[in-house]
């Protein structure tokens, strides 16, 4: 009689045992049946997030380039006022105020400034950033306006 309940009880593991694996299986079945239909209603969104990210990217490129251009606009424009600000200075060092002459502090000063519009202009070229060129920029126009005054 000890053997019927010790082999009953060995087929009623098993028979357990197969019941689990199955309910894990089934479990498993339907998280994987979930993670697909989730699959399938993200993918579409994640693409058109992916191309509105995209297009913002575009946009935003053309926005800086078009920038840029003008802020290289900008630098050319101020390249050639340094220029002309440098035509006089080196026309008002060569003829050293005839008519008027200047004082040792105004030769001093010509020259200091014409040394800061040959530096300024030097940065200007050697600017390549948009930053450092916007900066080089506001110099060289502050510097263009106080070399105005002085030579006014």
């Amino acid at each position: 009689m000890s053997s019927n309940r010790s082999g009953g009880s060995g087929c009623a593991m098993i028979l357990v045992g197969v019941l689990v694996v199955g309910a894990i299986l089934w479990g498993v079945a339907i998280v994987l049946n979930v993670l697909g239909v989730l699959l399938l209603v993200a993918a579409p969104v994640a693409g058109l997030v992916l191309i509105g990210y995209g297009w913002n990217g575009v946009r935003r490129s053309t926005k800086v380039q078009r920038r840029t251009g003008e802020l290289q606009a900008l630098a050319a424009d101020a390249r050639r006022d340094l220029s002309d600000v440098q035509i006089e200075l080196d026309y008002l060092v060569m003829t050293k105020g005839i008519g008027t002459p200047l004082t040792d502090a105004e030769q001093a000063d010509l020259l200091r400034l014409r040394a800061r519009v040959q530096a300024t202009k030097e940065l200007l070229n050697a600017a390549t950033t948009p930053h450092h060129v916007r900066d080089s920029v506001t110099d060289a126009e502050r510097l263009r306006l106080q070399a105005r005054r002085f030579l006014s």
